[in-house]
């Protein structure tokens, strides 16, 4: 299994990331994409995306994408965890139980719902750092 470290900020994130990088050792980069990712970096399938020229372009960080690493080891989470959070209502509604005021969230119809942006699973190695 990966070793998951969090790093509190994205942009601190994004440098432990790019030092492990520099260090030869092996990283995947797993942030919050910030904003909605253009269609232009999501074109054909999910292998051929390019999360990495929306963190260049896209989410207002103008990050590059280190020299020799692969698109597949970026990974961006959805706009928000909120959105992924309130895409599953029912569930929410089940967790906290009766007395939930599912009136209470605000509406989830401009959001992409986890199944929508499903990347087909990858076995990694246990050696990677997620930063």
């Amino acid at each position: 299994m990966p070793r998951i470290l969090p790093c509190g900020s994205r942009n601190n994130a994004f440098e432990r990331y790019c030092e492990a990088v520099l260090k030869g050792q092996k990283a995947i980069l797993l942030v919050d994409s910030e904003a909605a990712v253009n269609e232009d970096c999501e074109q054909g399938a999910p292998n051929d995306w390019l999360p990495w020229r929306h963190l260049k372009y896209g989410s207002g960080h103008g990050w590059n994408k280190p020299q020799g690493v692969p698109q597949e080891d970026c990974h961006l989470m959805v706009e928000c965890m909120e959105c992924w959070i309130l895409a599953d209502r029912k569930s929410i509604m089940l967790y906290f139980g009766k007395g939930f005021r599912d009136s209470a969230l605000p509406s989830n119809q401009n959001h992409r719902s986890p199944d929508e942006r499903k990347s087909p699973a990858r076995d990694y190695d246990p050696q990677v750092e997620i930063f």
